[in-house]
């Protein structure tokens, strides 16, 4: 156990026995001053010598576990006022509700997100030496909503907001006169969850949700909102709640889902994603007897065309190809790029006649594209495609014979000449024009 240099903001027991994390909160809250703990025995010797402004308590720890460390805190009068973020990589709610019941003021999930970290901290380091420096609780209580870096309302049983500060002013954009008095589920996107957060509980726990807040310009800002319900005598009084903006780790979160799904050059769903959903397209035309077809494409004489104008411009024939599927289908329709200058279309409710009539309308719309790769020279592309419908009555087809089987008609397209659409119906023979 060790410290290092004392500043301002206030002190932070590190209940963790893993040295390298220890080490990153040291390098990440230089401002502060750290006390380390490395089981749950330490930790509550710790929190009595030291009286730390807030504990960061890892749950996996020697000895004993998180939640029994939080109960000896509670019961502690010296420590039963210490504010404990309980670190957990634990999902289970009825886990985390106990850990919030034993004593813990708040819990993160593992592995950490320090952006989202250091506000908790910085807000119940706040709230703890207020607490420790005022009496007067409207006093104590005005501090609080002025200080606290996130926007804290009050409601009362009528769910009107009674008290607000100035970051929830700021975030709403209406003046403090416009908010104060007015239903919260004005100023929230589902007035039903607020209302039921609200409502339920006994008082004894925390409440926590994610929920958009709208703004004055009619934007929806998501939020991480907790709150408690505040009984008295059995009934409700208010509810305190307070939220953090989370914009950014929700921009973060569909980044990283648009990566995991999405082919970045043509802005078309990728391979691995075409085989989950055609999976459940498959069980949904079956169950519902629903039409299904498939649409295989081929830039034709694309090997040529990227070798002689480059790849940059091949790039670019392939962007524009994706460009214009996605203006050409519905919305319940799924296009992917399946691999090289392959893109694939399922097209839900949709019999194969239409399905025709819809590549042959693409082909035809990205023949017309005259590119320019190099100067005062002007080339276009054609497509040759492959179309297919589920067979709904033959039992013994399957999402591998059905993608074989618009393979098979791209492939009798290219081989009849190109620059056209072969279905199991239908044969249209196209003039094709080599590129020069």
């Amino acid at each position: 156990m060790g410290t290092i240099k004392a500043v301002e903001k206030g002190k932070l027991l590190i209940v963790d026995p893993e040295k390298k994390n220890v080490d990153l909160f040291k390098s990440e809250f230089q401002d502060y001053t750290i006390y380390e703990a490395i089981n749950g025995i330490d930790a509550v010797k710790m929190a009595i010598e030291k009286e730390p402004d807030l504990i960061l308590l890892n749950d996996d720890i020697p000895h004993m576990d998180g939640h029994h460390v939080c109960e000896l805190l509670k019961n502690n009068s010296k420590t039963e006022h210490l504010p404990v973020i309980l670190s957990t990589s634990k999902k289970d709610k009825n886990y985390i509700k106990t850990g919030l019941e034993k004593g813990a003021s708040d819990y993160i999930l593992k592995p950490l997100d320090l952006d989202i970290l250091r506000p908790k901290i910085e807000t119940h380091v706040k709230l703890k030496q207020s607490r420790d420096e005022l009496q007067d609780v409207n006093e104590f209580l005005s501090i609080i909503l002025e200080l606290a870096p996130m926007i804290i309302f009050v409601v009362n049983q009528d769910l009107e907001i009674t008290k607000i500060n100035k970051e929830t002013v700021d975030k709403l954009g209406y003046k403090e006169k416009q908010i104060i008095g007015k239903k919260i589920h004005e100023f929230v996107s589902n007035k039903e969850l607020i209302e039921q957060i609200i409502a339920s509980g006994d008082g004894n726990a925390m409440s926590e949700v994610e929920i958009g807040i709208k703004n004055k310009k009619g934007e929806i800002i998501p939020f991480e909102l907790r709150g408690k319900k505040f009984m008295e005598n059995g009934e409700f009084k208010f509810y305190f709640g307070f939220g953090i903006d989370i914009t950014k780790r929700k921009q973060f979160e569909d980044e990283l889902k648009k990566a995991a799904t999405r082919d970045p050059l043509t802005n078309l769903y990728n391979r691995g994603f075409f085989q989950i959903e055609l999976e459940k397209c498959v069980n949904e035309a079956k169950r519902h007897f629903r039409p299904l077809s498939l649409i295989m494409f081929d830039i034709d004489h694309f090997k040529y065309y990227n070798d002689t104008y480059g790849h940059l411009e091949g790039d670019h024939v392939l962007a524009t190809f994706g460009n214009l599927i996605i203006e050409n289908i519905r919305k319940i329709d799924i296009a992917c790029r399946y691999g090289g200058e392959e893109i694939i279309l399922i097209l839900k409710e949709t019999p194969i006649e239409h399905a025709v009539t819809i590549a042959e309308r693409i082909r035809n719309k990205f023949s017309q594209i005259e590119f320019n790769p190099q100067p005062n020279k002007k080339v276009s592309v054609t497509l040759s495609g492959g179309v297919t419908q589920y067979k709904l009555e033959d039992p013994a087809d399957n999402v591998k014979s059905f993608i074989e089987r618009a393979d098979i008609n791209l492939y009798k397209a290219k081989r009849a000449g190109r620059n056209q659409i072969i279905s199991d119906i239908s044969f249209v023979q196209r003039i094709f024009t080599p590129i020069k």
